[in-house]
């Protein structure tokens, strides 16, 4: 039962607030906070602080555990007025214990080990050392999941096969493979308990799968690739947020995405490619601030708007190409490309803008956007590759079309039938540059 009015804002009996949801939310003490995952899902872990001036209660228990009993471990603790100058005790975790000095006094060196059917996550080594500031390192919320160790792999088996053997499963010590499950009706594919994939996680193939929904499923250490589930039409993963290697979303052709599809998704450390989703009429990635390698969005023929609101750099190309219905591109906080800036093919773009863009390694490619009126870049200064700016509806030299007015550093220009080589501001080539573009060095 919970011990207390703002100890949960669930009750035994009441209803789930969401997939999973077994404790209930862990409310705050008053003139404090709740670190950790709070949300009342099973095994999480939730730890009190107390706000500056205000210590910890002795009653109670500073971390507490969202059990299979649907309760939360313990009791809530308080904060009382006063200067907190320790760390606080470490509690072992849920299936799990600590060792070493945990007690919380100045460079104390806890561990965190678990028991032999689970794993430590978020995954590393698990020591945290209580500092001289009173708060201890690393992760407030290391948990004990049950593991499976080596892949999981499932092929020409049924989804009830899939459901059973993952059931309880929450981190995967390995590659995670669905493919070409044994189904002749449609079907979702319910990922419900799984939080980590160590490996890659591969679904394809599956003719029949409707909908593919891992509510829990927060990091995979390798790559995500979602491909040829031809009547696919949701994907549900909305508290993924790092993805290791790449991100592959490719030829499922009922498949369009909502805003919380990839709502938490901020880390991408390979590449990310969105191709051939026939009906994909909106990608929001509203969280995604880093792409480690390229990023490609082509052949989506009813993609209408691209939504990178969070985005600042790329370790490779971004391309477009190939999404005739494409009017709406937001990106106004990616400022560095690690590769070529190409927009092409995209019939129904008026505008381009990229308003904080300053650097591209490579070449910047706008071509044969049919209806294009308007390409701002305000911020660029350096294209260490080519400028291709031509088969539009405005050509480079109408410059009341064209802003790039800090453009200094270029490695050459095509606009049209004019090609000409520049390469620093002093040279009359590159004046000539300059003058055509509109810009000052």
């Amino acid at each position: 039962q919970p011990t207390s009015p703002t100890d949960s804002t669930w009750a035994p009996g009441s209803p789930a607030s969401g997939p999973g949801r077994l404790c209930g939310h862990l409310m705050p003490p008053e003139h404090g906070a709740t670190t950790g995952h709070c949300d009342g899902h099973l095994s999480q872990t939730c730890t009190y602080r107390c706000h500056a001036g205000y210590r910890l209660s002795a009653a109670g228990d500073q971390i507490r555990h969202c059990t299979d009993q649907g309760q939360w471990s313990g009791a809530a603790k308080t904060c009382e007025p006063g200067i907190r100058t320790a760390c606080g005790v470490l509690s072992a975790p849920l299936h799990g214990n600590v060792a070493g000095q945990c007690a919380g006094e100045p460079a104390d060196r806890c561990e965190y080990h678990c028991d032999p059917d689970r794993a430590r996550y978020p995954r590393g080594d698990g020591i945290r050392v209580c500092s001289v500031r009173g708060t201890w390192t690393g992760d407030d919320a290391i948990v004990c999941l049950h593991v499976h160790r080596g892949d999981m792999h499932f092929a020409a088996v049924s989804a009830a096969e899939v459901h059973s053997k993952l059931s309880g499963i929450q981190m995967v010590l390995g590659d995670l493979t669905i493919k070409g499950l044994n189904e002749t009706n449609e079907f979702d594919l319910l990922l419900l308990d799984i939080v980590h994939v160590e490996g890659s996680v591969t679904i394809t193939g599956n003719d029949r799968l409707r909908h593919l929904y891992a509510p829990t499923l927060k990091t995979v250490r390798q790559g995500v690739h979602i491909s040829h589930n031809r009547v696919m039409t949701q994907l549900s993963l909305p508290v993924l947020a790092r993805v290791g290697g790449s991100l592959i979303v490719y030829y499922n052709r009922q498949l369009d995405l909502d805003q919380a599809s990839l709502q938490s998704l901020s880390v991408v450390e390979g590449y990310i490619s969105f191709t051939t989703l026939a009906q994909l009429g909106q990608l929001h990635l509203p969280s995604l601030e880093t792409v480690g390698s390229y990023l490609t969005v082509s052949d989506n023929h009813l993609l209408r708007l691209l939504s990178l609101p969070q985005l600042v750099a790329a370790g490779g190309f971004f391309a477009l190409g190939d999404n005739p219905e494409l009017s709406n591109i937001s990106a106004s906080h990616l400022s560095r490309l690690a590769g070529d800036l190409s927009v092409v093919k995209c019939s129904q773009l008026v505008g381009v803008e990229f308003r904080s863009l300053a650097f591209v390694r490579d070449d910047v490619r706008v071509q044969y956007n049919s209806q294009l009126r308007h390409l701002l870049l305000p911020s660029l200064t350096t294209v260490l590759g080519s400028l291709f700016i031509h088969s539009n509806h405005v050509q480079l030299k109408e410059s009341a079309g064209v802003l790039l007015p800090k453009l200094c550093h270029l490695g050459e220009i095509e606009t049209g039938n004019v090609s000409s080589g520049c390469r620093d501001c002093s040279s009359a080539v590159q004046a000539r540059v300059t003058e055509a573009l509109g810009g000052e060095c």
